[in-house]
């Protein structure tokens, strides 16, 4: 034991046995023992909220370019519109092809052989029904 020096009590006294030392380690074993175990609990916790953030920075990537897809998407779809809108056939043009298609309908018996399958065959590769199919 360390005699006290200028009537200053000793660090270690007569109640502090090594009964108590020995109590006083086992008490910061069992709390450090029990600190390790909450931490571990958190690291766990921490580990998974990682990995679910990581997740969610992805799918709000994903989220992103679809996003992004759309609004390309709407912005073609309103330049055809508009396009469309603005660039209208002419109703002169349109008025004087339907008096030429009746036309043709109507004479489609007369014509010769050779113009019949021409007229056929342009109005195959236009996608349209044939006169003589329009009878």
């Amino acid at each position: 034991m360390i005699e006290p020096q200028n009537s200053r009590p000793g660090v270690i006294g007569q109640q502090h046995g090594l009964q108590r030392l020995t109590e006083t380690l086992e008490a910061l074993t069992k709390g450090q023992t029990q600190q390790q175990t909450r931490d571990t609990a958190l690291q766990a916790q921490l580990t998974t909220q990682a990995a679910l953030l990581a997740w969610v920075r992805g799918w709000l990537r994903w989220q992103w370019y679809a996003l992004l897809g759309l609004g390309m998407t709407t912005l073609l779809l309103v330049g055809v519109v508009g396009w469309q809108v603005t660039h209208r056939p002419d109703l002169g043009y349109a008025r004087a092809l339907g008096a030429l298609d009746a036309a043709l309908v109507q004479q489609w018996g007369s014509l010769p052989k050779g113009v019949q399958e021409a007229l056929s065959g342009t109005y195959g590769r236009l996608g349209l029904v044939p006169p003589s199919q329009r009878k």
